[in-house]
């Protein structure tokens, strides 16, 4: 009888990016769209079967949710990348609100591994349910299970300091772009 030949199994990966929309990203439109797309690109080519969950975040007032989500669950194959459309920055910053929420959103998708990107200028003035010290707590309680990766990716700022103000300690997961080129490193855990 012919020996049956190992297969190697794949893991399941779950994506979310928060993608700050913000009044202060304004000056900082394009380059986010093109660092966003670009770093998609990327993902299209080594794990198009990834699970994506895209959300923006900006606080209008009462005018729309602070937390929006344009794709959720969709495969990295999928994904549509922003343009000047679907990204309009605007309004006040609930950082710790997004991260939370996102978060929250995906921590049950039951994947074998999760990458949570977010990308910023870090500022954080409008969060209404989660603290600073909430969103260090859930980032440290989800990288002790050992199959959660932060990204912090910063729009023009001192990107380690702000990483480290909501506990994204690991290195080589924190990186700055500017000026159209984006810095991004490939997830391999």
């Amino acid at each position: 009888m012919p020996k049956k030949k190992a297969t190697k199994a794949t893991l399941t990966t779950t994506i979310a990016v928060v993608v700050d929309e913000t009044g202060s990203m304004d000056v900082r439109r394009q380059e986010t769209i093109s660092a966003f797309n670009a770093y998609f690109e990327g993902i299209r080519d080594s794990d198009p079967t990834a699970v994506v969950t895209v959300a923006e975040f900006s606080d209008m007032g009462s005018t729309e949710e602070k937390v929006r989500f344009l794709q959720t669950g969709v495969k990295a194959s999928k994904l549509n990348d922003l343009t000047v459309d679907t990204y309009r920055p605007r309004g006040n910053t609930p950082l710790y609100d997004a991260i939370g929420r996102v978060l929250k959103t995906v921590e049950t998708d039951g994947s074998d591994r999760y990458l949570f990107v977010i990308l910023t200028d870090g500022f954080e003035n409008s969060s209404r349910e989660f603290r600073r010290e909430d969103i260090v707590n859930l980032i440290r309680e989800k990288e002790l299970l050992g199959n959660w990766t932060f990204v912090y990716l910063a729009a023009d700022q001192n990107a380690w300091l702000a990483a480290q103000a909501v506990g994204i300690t690991t290195p080589g997961t924190t990186q700055s772009y500017s000026n159209g080129l984006c810095i991004f490193e490939s997830f391999n855990h």
